[in-house]
């Protein structure tokens, strides 16, 4: 997933069901994701989990918001994992730290870029503009993103080059009983 746009969720359930093959795990890849619309990325973590604070958004007066996932999960128990790097940053880490914090998926990689802050611009003039930050993304659980990043549950070693075939071996090496089929209205066939 380069970024999240309103359309990533169709976009990831077009590329499952255009599958050849049954699948029995997925791999997200968002390395160098710079993160983008939120609720896009709130669509994604809902095709796996359902009944999940995903986010809170905090500003200066405590919680703003808080963020779930919505409707019934697909592919609830599908072994999964994230590919992420340094350049993985906001929306992504959203996604990432929520699928961590829910045991639903591991992080392979290397600690994200740690933008967990919300801007609004502000104009001064024609020319001028003044960029403030307003409120600050939490994991579900309160922990900060900001600064930090989320820490991967697996380092990745070598190139990156490397990383997609280490993450690919760590999903073989997981349990699954079922493999899946999607197909282009959500649905999931269980084999």
């Amino acid at each position: 997933i380069p970024i999240f746009q309103n359309n990533t969720e169709q976009q990831l359930l077009s590329a499952l069901a255009s599958s050849q093959q049954p699948f029995g795990a997925i791999l997200l890849d968002l390395r160098n994701n710079p993160g983008g619309v939120l609720t896009a990325a709130s669509d994604v973590a809902s095709l796996f989990m359902q009944d999940k604070t995903l986010v809170q958004v905090h500003d200066r007066n405590g919680i703003q918001e808080i963020i779930t996932t919505h409707g019934k999960a697909p592919l609830p128990t599908i072994p999964l994992a994230v590919l992420q790097n340094r350049y993985s940053a906001s929306a992504s880490e959203v996604l990432a730290v929520s699928l961590q914090e829910n045991n639903r998926a591991k992080i392979l990689g290397e600690t994200s870029y740690g933008k967990g802050s919300i801007q609004t611009v502000v104009p001064l003039s024609d020319k001028d503009a003044v960029k403030l930050t307003v409120a600050h993304y939490l994991s579900g659980k309160g922990k900060k993103i900001d600064g930090i990043g989320v820490i991967p549950d697996l380092p990745l070693a070598g190139g990156e080059l490397t990383w997609e075939n280490q993450g690919l071996a760590y999903l073989i090496m997981q349990p699954r009983s079922t493999r899946y089929a999607l197909q282009n209205d959500k649905n999931v066939q269980e084999f």
